[in-house]
Parts: C-alpha cells; sequence; structure tokens
C-alpha cells in the first residue's frame, strides 16, 4: 500500500483513495514524524502502520528533506527542535534552516514524537516578538558560531566565558482544537491525515444520511441526503441579475460541487458559509441538456447541529 500511495503522489484524489482503503483495511497511517518518516510514504513492520512522507508537505524542499533525513542516519533521532536546529546548521554552516520550513513540520506534526511542546506553541507569534521556531533558530546559530571559532586569548587566559543569553522556551498557550488541526494538515498536505471534521456527527451520517458525495450515481431520480461540510463557496450573479451560489460539500468520502437556483437560494443563502456543517436533501436529476450528466439539486438545506435524530 505504501507504493501504491508513493506512485500517486501530486494526486490529491488518488492518495485520499489509497489512504480511506487502508483505513478500511485497518491499516494505521500516521503523520510526518521528524524522527520516523522517510521522504516518501514508507511502510514500518514493527508499528504495522504507514508513514507519511515528508517530502508530501507541501512547501518543504526535496532538499531540507534529504538534509534532516541523511543526519538522522548519521547521529540518530532528534532529542527536540534545538539538537535538530543546530545538527542541520552544523551540516551545513552556509545555510541555516528555513524558518518556514520548520514552522510548516510544527504545523502538521512533525514535531509532535518530540514530546516537549504542543504544535501551536512552536509557531505562534507571542506578543509580536516573533515564534518558538524563530528564537531558537538565532539562539542555534549563535551557539553554533561561538563554538565554532577560535576562543578570544582573553577569556582564555582569564578562564572566563562570554555571556550567554539564556536558551529559549516556548510559550505557554492554548493548543490547537482538533478542527483547527485538522484545517492546518488539509492545508499543507492536501487531506486530513489525523481525523476527519465531521467526526462529532459520526451518528448523523450513519442514522439520517443517504447516499452521499460519491454515490449519487445510485439514486438517479431518487431522494438523496447528505450530511457534510461546506468547503468552498462563491455568490454570484447571472446575466439575468438573478442570485445564484455554487459550492463544495465535504464528507469522509470526497467531495461533491453543487449549485443552488432560484427560490432555494433566497432561502438558504445564509446557511451557504465555508466551514459550515449541513445536512442536504435533494434529488438526483439529469442535468439540463445533458442526458448522460446527473446532478444533485437541493431542496433543503440545515444546519447540522439543529438536527435531531
Amino acid at each position: 500500500m505504501a507504493s501504491l500511495l508513493i506512485h500517486s503522489r501530486g494526486n490529491i484524489e488518488k492518495i485520499t483513495f489509497f489512504i480511506e482503503e487502508c483505513k478500511r483495511m485497518n491499516i494505521k497511517v500516521k503523520g510526518p514524524d521528524i524522527n520516523k518518516s522517510q521522504a516518501q510514504f514508507s511502510s514500518d513492520e514493527r508499528e504495522q502502520c504507514i508513514h507519511f512522507g515528508l517530502a508530501a508537505i507541501k512547501g518543504i524542499g526535496e532538499k531540507a528533506v534529504e538534509t534532516i533525513i541523511g543526519q538522522r542516519k548519521v547521529d540518530g533521532p532528534f532529542k527536540d527542535l534545538h539538537d535538530l536546529v543546530y545538527r542541520l546548521i552544523a551540516t551545513d554552516a552556509t545555510k541555516a534552516p528555513h524558518k518556514k520550513t520548520l514552522e510548516t513540520l510544527a504545523m502538521v506534526g512533525a514535531f509532535d514524537s518530540l514530546g516537549s511542546y504542543h504544535r501551536k506553541q512552536y509557531v505562534a507569534n507571542s506578543e509580536g516578538k516573533g515564534s518558538f521556531v524563530e528564537h531558537v533558530l538565532h539562539y542555534e546559530q549563535a551557539r553554533y558560531k561561538r563554538e565554532s571559532e577560535p576562543q578570544p586569548a582573553l577569556f582564555a587566559l582569564l578562564k572566563t566565558k562570554p555571556v550567554v543569553s539564556p536558551r529559549p522556551e516556548a510559550p505557554l498557550l492554548t493548543p490547537y482544537s482538533d478542527f483547527e488541526k485538522l484545517k492546518i494538515e488539509k492545508e499543507f498536505v492536501g487531506f486530513y491525515i489525523s481525523g476527519h471534521p465531521l467526526a462529532t456527527f459520526s451518528l448523523e451520517v450513519k442514522h439520517f444520511g443517504k447516499g452521499s458525495t460519491q454515490t449519487t450515481a445510485n439514486y438517479h431520480n431518487k431522494e438523496v441526503r447528505i450530511i457534510g461540510m461546506i468547503s468552498e463557496v462563491t455568490h454570484r450573479q447571472s446575466n439575468k441579475g438573478t442570485y445564484f451560489a455554487r459550492f463544495t460539500l465535504e464528507d469522509f468520502e470526497g467531495s461533491l460541487d453543487l449549485a443552488l437556483f432560484g427560490e432555494a437560494y433566497t432561502k438558504y443563502r445564509s446557511l451557504l458559509v465555508k466551514e459550515q456543517f449541513i445536512y442536504l436533501e435533494g434529488k438526483v436529476r439529469q442535468r439540463y441538456g445533458r442526458e448522460d450528466q446527473w446532478e444533485v439539486r437541493p431542496e433543503k438545506i440545515g444546519r447540522l447541529d439543529t438536527l435531531t435524530l
């Protein structure tokens, strides 16, 4: 399965499909891990899982990934962010690790296994003084420079050391919520790794839903009830001056592009908000003028938190 995921690199739909297959087969797919992930997806027989590849994270260059994995092979697992940054600087003193790279790794959970801090502590700009990642970068650059340069004769004679600033520590902050974590994962990876935003509404999906974003072909000329989250929405005006909306509904199985016109738009447009959890009732009908194409025409929309089973 890891091989299939590797060959699907760059195709989010295929990767999502294979990850869902992994879940169905009870194969765990673990998120990025600075001490366990390879460049691409890799299987771990010891943990009976597949590890997410570091190179699959948006904004992480292949060169940075090669350096991280190479350093890990030479000197073993990284103990914490300070250890990681210092070792990367020592690998190439002319090119320090990029702040954005380290912050992205932190935000998608690659540092979770280090155990020191939660994701938000690494990247939050505390009191406008920069992130913890920034402070560690500055500190370890100064430390490397201090330790790699010859000790000044005066300090050697007096057997004293230059004044060193205290080792920075991460600020005390409230962690990201589960939903915030998932949003960040989707942004930088292309899909959810550690869960799904709809997980809270699993009972509603099971007992109220009828069909899904990926099974509408089974409901031609029939009613469907789909539960999901609005991931994209655009309100527009037609050439005739009437308003309508196009939006994307996302559920456990995938996503579905929909449109809302006329009276239904007037009645339900206030519910068409990005990241809104909704239930949608409608009928699967042939698209106007397209006998070979079918679409869901929404007839009723409601907020999911108002649904009673």
